[in-house]
């Protein structure tokens, strides 16, 4: 409404001059002033307005009834009166069309205003599958109907006004041009950037409307405002809303390329928000329950604004890009500015926290949110469990997948060289195979590369080697690692090394004639292993804490025709030979390693060497047998034990030796993963040939004993644990958390004395109703690492 005083609009219809027009029944008034009324609402006081219409004109001059109507209409308009539909008279029957000053009197009509605005929260959210975000906000999928109400003061009336909805991405300058801006009519009335709406039902000031956010839109936090726009004046108001709606990626979407058909694999790689971690070896891979914590509030929120602040707004709605990037802010090695986790594989943790301590990705996120700086610290299955956790939260379907014995080529020559001296001593080179390596797929279609090759796609947040001057790996086709079409997607050349390499041992011979000058060292080929690296893929099952094989997704049969192929296809698009055309050495003697898999801590053991003479000739050999500690990427670690001694070998003899370990030998050197590798080395003197052999070993930690009852929002856990030490455990503390129910929190817990069994009551109240598992971890300096989880059921709130 325009006040006292304001000037009323001079339109064009207004300012009629000709004969014609005016006729000849008396002179035009020279100002014409309009008293508005109050209205039985009362929400306005009265006011007045005064102008002069047709000044240019004498006052002799007569003009028409109709110049007269348009100038009522003008100011009704121009106040965005309704007119015939509230009973308005707009020719008074008074008026004197020979006075110099026209009075005319109308009741003041309330103009359209926005007094509500309903997001239909519970109902949307259970369509879209959303329900389980804590936001307050609207948590909706992109290609999907969800509903809107709009409150108004009176009725609409479509024929007089324009109701719309402007829905802008946060962004410094939202515009239309590049879907950061979208202006959706009520009326229904054609799409903006695949956007639509549509009018369901409009009475008593209710007006509301079915939108369709496109398949292909920018993903995350939109803010909503109402416009109300007069059809005949132009004039415009809006009216901003506090609610923010959230916009995801649609896995049950056909059009959005995150498709997922199977809703068994949409409910694990979406909206389990809990999952498990296989580590270990392939001979004894264990599980590390990992918390997802996808719907956590502040888990939202950080994602939010790690998508926002370091992915370009027109990428927001791109999988590929988002997927690209993405792995790069949350590694804080991979891009700066930024970086969420610090990674660390020396163990020395100090300022920080060991990476076994983690039991999920909300605190992480927390402690990101709170200090804007990586938290500290991690190694790739923590990566791994962030990365799930992001993109779930976003809805991208993400997994994490274990390869075992995985290759760091870091020459890109597909052979991984390791290096010993002639008394077996590990002499460490710039590639590595690490024993177990966790990566990540997320699921989505690759329109950007060769028809086949959508699905799956890996991405390493944990990447040995640099791409593109950052560290990053990925998105690369499962399939097309599958299918040696190493030019395909990002880094496929190297993840596909990852799995195919072969694995060779070279023994350094120092020259003879320049024996104090080490670059004329030479080397000798000991050993080449194909088959040794990508021994098992594996993810967690759909539906159950299993372990799911996906090793045939990756790489064919070893030895099938089917290998040979795509090891063919690999060397055509650009990958080195290697020795791939090679055979291993043959030899005449043979040596076998006892496979260890069940060393729980604090118990001694015994390894097994069993040596055989495959010849009719008897052969001496000579033979070293060392254990080291080791760390989870294949470094060495301390060496535990060491054994050299001389073998005399009949015709087809086969002779065993042993190697006594004992807790004290171990104990202080194991690392945090508690891994060990065996590495033999045997000389025949007959041959002057060199074979070598490579086990690797875990000693388990103790499981967790966890308990629990329930009593409203009231869970008391018991936890149960036995110190299998023959010394006391020091500075204590158990972990708690779990999805939705408790915030992550620790407990310090006394010493515990050698072989000593202890209970411990912890209670706290859950957040939330529903049947989730809580972890349990436990850590001292002696233990560490040690996990229990146990299932609760919270049926309400009140105790």
């Amino acid at each position: 409404m325009m006040g006292s005083g304001t000037s009323l609009p001079r339109s064009a219809s207004s300012i009629r001059s000709t004969d014609s027009q005016r006729g000849k029944r008396g002179a035009m008034p020279t100002s014409v002033t309009i008293t508005v009324t109050e209205d039985q609402t009362g929400l306005r006081p009265n006011c007045e307005w005064t102008e002069t219409y047709f000044n240019n004109q004498p006052a002799s001059e007569p003009y028409s009834d109709d110049d007269l109507e348009t100038v009522f209409d003008d100011c009704l308009d121009a106040r965005s009166v309704i007119d015939g539909e509230n009973g308005i008279d707009l020719k008074p029957s008074n008026k004197s069309l020979h006075a110099s000053t026209l009075h005319v009197s109308i009741p003041k009509i309330q103009s359209l205003q926005i007094t509500g605005f309903d997001t239909h929260l519970n109902e949307n959210q259970k369509a879209h599958r959303t329900d389980e975000y804590e936001n307050e906000n609207l948590v909706i999928r992109r290609g999907q109907d969800f509903k809107l109400t709009v409150n108004l003061n009176r009725k609409y009336n479509p024929q007089k006004e324009n109701l719309y909805l402007r829905f802008a991405a946060k962004s410094k300058h939202p515009r239309q041009a590049n879907g950061t801006l979208i202006l959706l009519s009520f009326d229904g009335s054609g799409e903006n950037n695949g956007w639509t709406i549509k009018l369901e039902s409009s009475e008593d000031g209710l007006v509301t409307a079915t939108v369709n956010a496109s398949s292909g839109c920018i993903v995350g936090p939109y803010g909503v405002t109402i416009v109300v726009k007069n059809k005949r004046t132009g004039l415009q108001r809006e009216f901003k809303q506090n609610e923010t709606i959230y916009i995801l990626f649609n896995p049950w979407c056909e059009r959005d390329s995150v498709y997922m058909s199977d809703e068994k694999d949409r409910q694990e790689y979406v909206l389990e928000d809990f999952g498990l971690i296989w580590r270990g070896n392939y001979r004894n891979p264990h599980a590390k329950m990992w918390n997802f914590g996808q719907f956590d509030k502040d888990v939202v929120d950080t994602v939010l604004e790690i998508l926002h602040d370091f992915v370009r707004v027109e990428d927001r709605g791109n999988p590929v890009k988002v997927t690209r990037i993405l792995p790069a802010i949350l590694n804080a090695a991979g891009r700066l500015p930024g970086g969420v986790l610090s990674g660390k594989w020396d163990g020395l943790y100090k300022g920080g926290s060991r990476p076994t301590q983690w039991q999920g990705s909300v605190k992480i996120l927390e402690e990101y949110r709170k200090h804007k700086k990586p938290v500290k610290y991690g190694q790739c299955w923590v990566f791994a469990g962030l990365f799930t956790t992001v993109f779930r939260c976003i809805g991208i379907p993400a997994r994490c997948v274990t390869n075992f014995f995985s290759a760091h080529d870091s020459d890109d020559s597909m052979v991984i060289d390791k290096f010993v001296s002639h008394d077996g001593v590990d002499i460490r080179g710039g590639d590595s195979v690490w024993i177990f390596h966790v990566w990540n797929e997320a699921w989505m279609a690759r329109p950007d590369l060769d028809p086949g090759l959508h699905g799956w796609q890996v991405v390493d947040v944990t990447p040995q080697e640099t791409s593109e001057g950052i560290y990053q790996c990925g998105p690369a086709p499962v399939e097309a690692i599958k299918r040696g079409l190493v030019n395909q997607g990002y880094e496929t050349r190297f993840i596909f090394a990852e799995i195919n390499a072969d694995r060779v041992t070279w023994m350094i011979v120092p020259d003879k004639h320049h024996r104090n000058n080490p670059e004329s060292a030479g080397y000798e080929l000991v050993d080449l292993e194909k088959n040794a690296v990508g021994k098992m893929q594996c993810t967690k099952a759909v539906g159950s804490n299993e372990i799911r094989d996906v090793t045939m997704e990756y790489k064919h049969v070893a030895g099938s025709d089917g290998e040979k192929e795509i090891v063919a296809n690999a060397l055509a698009k650009g990958m080195q030979r290697g020795f791939y055309d090679q055979e291993p050495p043959d030899h005449d003697i043979v040596i076998y390693l006892d496979e260890l898999n069940d060393i729980t801590i604090g118990d001694s053991f015994e390894l097994k060497a069993q040596i055989a003479n495959l010849s009719d000739e008897s052969r001496k050999v000579a033979l070293i047998i060392t254990l080291h500690s080791t760390l989870y990427t294949g470094v060495i670690g301390h060496q535990i034990k060491r054994k050299k001694l001389e073998l005399e070998l009949g015709p087809r003899d086969n002779v065993q030796q042993s190697l006594s370990v004992l807790v004290e030998d171990y104990l202080d050197k194991l690392e945090e993963q508690g891994l060990l590798t065996i590495f033999a080395l045997l000389t025949v003197k007959e041959t002057d040939k060199t074979i070598s052999k490579r086990e690797d070993i875990r000693v388990k930690m103790p499981d967790l004993t966890v308990n629990s009852e329930v009593t409203g929002s009231e869970v008391k856990l018991t936890v149960e644990l036995t110190n299998p030490l023959d010394r006391g455990l020091t500075n204590c503390m158990f972990v708690i958390e779990g999805s939705k129910m408790v915030k992550p929190f620790s407990v310090k817990q006394d010493n515990i004395r050698a072989k000593e069994s202890i209970t411990r009551d912890i209670t706290f109240r859950a957040r939330n109703t529903g049947l989730k598992p809580i972890l349990v971890g436990f850590e001292s300096d002696q233990l560490r690492d040690v996990t229990g989880h146990v299932l609760i059921r919270v049926r309400t709130l009140e105790c």
